[in-house]
């Protein structure tokens, strides 16, 4: 039973990212997130209680450790500066790490977790099917950017980043899928309708890029280049030299376009119309801000942070805006014990995946860096909650059970 509701809560994840509300009321999406957080909680919940109920077996590592300790520096400062904070940040911050500890607990071998993966792979189905046909009637628009007048597309997502992430995370999850199968220490029979599987993924997989590209998100398509590039050389190389070749052909003859729609505030810097702070859609003018008012701030909240959630947008009355890289934000809602906690977390985790013996950790090491990097460069895997908890699922595996080698 603790399986098939952790099976349940992996199918719904992606399935539940798509924006029901058509974007008509902010707080009626809000209010379906925590409905859909909420009902994943109790799943998840529920599959973990009736681990330790039957199997009296939880497993707690260093890991585990470092994200309790993270998760419980969060809530200290929630109270100690709970005037300048949102309850429901806190909650949104620390989830995906239950949630990894879920998944590593409940799943007892490989085969379960290859099972969990093409179920959350099929999740993401009719979202990626109603994004395609609606971006390829012209909806879904998010906005037509007015310096470029290209318009920018969201599909059946929230917002235009929401989009980007889920199609990106999607091919991701498609390549774990492929290697962990592929390298599946087991040996299991094969899976039936071997060319069934392949052809779906491959539509499908063809289908997320396409919309990926229509997003116009450049850290998403920068994402996309470092992992399946590590991906790529690592297990097939000719395919590397084919589809890098195939990149720059199509890039110089589609130059004027492809500057135009990705580097367009590169041009109005050059041309001098802006100055540099505005590169980047202005992350280094951002970045001056929220770090001129945190360098400001009592030595007590630096160390604790100016309070989570604690921005403009949310009720924040201080200045602070989403700082466009989550490594920051975490400094700035958290502090610097909370950041130092956090990379301590990354850091273990970083090592447990070097640590698998099999050739698929490299997988796993393409998409550490791949979302590290996407940390850096804008809110990602750590404020967006939602994506987040996609990433922790796939990532237990690292410390699911070793499996029986004959």
């Amino acid at each position: 039973m603790e399986l098939f509701l952790l099976y349940l809560s992996a199918f719904l994840r992606p399935l539940l990212g798509i924006d029901f509300t058509q974007g008509s009321s902010g707080s009626e999406t809000s209010g379906i997130y925590n409905v859909t957080t909420a009902v994943l909680t109790v799943f998840l919940g529920g599959a973990l209680f009736m681990n330790a109920s039957l199997r009296r077996n939880l497993r707690v590592s260093a890991i585990d450790l470092s994200m309790a300790a993270f998760a419980g520096w969060c809530v200290a400062v929630y109270f100690i500066y709970y005037e300048r904070a949102v309850g429901r940040e806190v909650l949104k911050l620390i989830f995906p790490l239950f949630v990894y500890f879920v998944v590593k607990n409940v799943l007892t071998d490989r085969e379960q977790y290859r099972k969990m993966i093409w179920l959350m792979i099929a999740g993401f189905t009719v979202p990626v099917a109603l994004s395609t046909a609606l971006v390829l009637q012209g909806k879904g628009v998010a906005y037509v950017r007015y310096w470029t007048d290209i318009p920018r597309y969201q599909g059946a997502y929230s917002d235009v980043h929401n989009f980007s992430h889920n199609m990106l995370f999607l091919l991701m999850l498609i390549a774990v899928y492929v290697v962990v199968s592929r390298f599946n220490r087991e040996k299991e029979q094969q899976v039936s309708g071997k060319k069934q599987n392949v052809l779906y993924l491959g539509v499908l997989g063809l289908a997320a890029l396409y919309c990926l590209i229509m997003t116009q998100a450049r850290t998403q398509l920068l994402g996309l280049i470092v992992f399946f590039g590590y991906t790529l050389l690592v297990y097939n190389r000719r395919a590397l030299y084919l589809v890098s070749a195939l990149s720059i052909v199509l890039v110089i003859v589609f130059a004027p376009i492809f500057m135009k729609a990705f580097f367009w505030d590169y041009q109005k810097v050059e041309s001098g119309v802006w100055s540099e702070d505005e590169l980047g859609a202005g992350r280094p003018k951002i970045w001056k801000n929220n770090l001129n008012i945190f360098e400001k701030m009592p030595l007590d909240r630096q160390l604790g942070g100016v309070g989570i959630g604690n921005k403009e947008g949310l009720g924040g009355t201080e200045g602070i805006t989403d700082s466009h890289n989550d490594f920051l934000d975490v400094m700035i809602q958290t502090g610097m014990v909370g950041l130092l906690l956090y990379l301590l977390m990354q850091a273990l985790l970083l090592r447990k995946i070097l640590q698998l013996p099999g050739k698929e950790k490299h997988v796993f090491v393409a998409m550490f860096i791949s979302v590290a990097m996407m940390n850096i460069s804008s809110n990602s895997y750590i404020t967006r909650s939602a994506i987040a908890q996609l990433y922790f699922l796939t990532m237990a595996y690292v410390e699911l059970r070793k499996p029986v080698t004959s």
